[in-house]
């Protein structure tokens, strides 16, 4: 008879190699899957599961038996999928920016001017509405997902997304209004 996910989590994080090395085979094929359909990169998604399983081998011993090891797990998937956008978000924002332009300006010294303020407006932005707002707009993550991710209802991701990019657009983003 197999063993449950969770008997080989407890086993792993008393040390049993082998459990994990059950664990890998078990998960591999669908946590890669979801950072696929997520990121639409074989390259990335290979890397954010890379980074799952550190997380699993870091976190072993937070597991609570008696929890459901997949729910835990894909918590840590949702949280690498989060994190990964919040990076990838702050790498990305020059060339972000241009996509909020509203009208191109013909003069660089003006474009240069617009970018660096959304840069400034960006930088203002909460670390979960940066999050957010690449996922859904940049990324194309579905509400449902940032929502289980942040333990947030749907609305209020829509709404958080809304909101932020308003700001963005009309240039109203400040310390303030960004922590809103």
């Amino acid at each position: 008879m197999e063993e449950s996910d969770e008997v080989l989590m407890v086993r792993y994080a008393r040390g049993d190699g082998a459990a994990f090395e059950e664990l890998f085979r078990r998960y591999e094929r669908p946590t890669y899957g979801f950072f696929l359909r997520r990121t639409g990169a074989p390259e990335r998604a290979s890397d954010l599961l890379q980074d799952v399983f550190l997380r699993l081998h870091r976190f072993r011993e937070t597991f609570q038996p008696g929890r459901s090891f997949s729910h835990w797990f894909f918590q840590i998937a949702r949280n690498v999928l989060v994190d990964d956008f919040r990076r990838g978000f702050r790498t990305l924002e020059v060339g972000f920016a241009d996509g909020f332009e509203p009208s191109a300006p013909a003069d660089a010294e003006a474009r240069a001017g617009t970018r660096e303020e959304l840069a400034i407006a960006l930088r203002d932005l909460s670390e979960e509405q940066l999050a957010i707002l690449l996922a859904a707009k940049g990324e194309g993550v579905s509400y449902l997902e940032l929502a289980d991710a942040f333990g947030k209802s749907v609305d209020a991701v829509k709404q958080a997304a809304s909101r932020t990019l308003r700001r963005l657009r009309a240039g109203r983003v400040t310390p303030d209004a960004a922590r809103r």
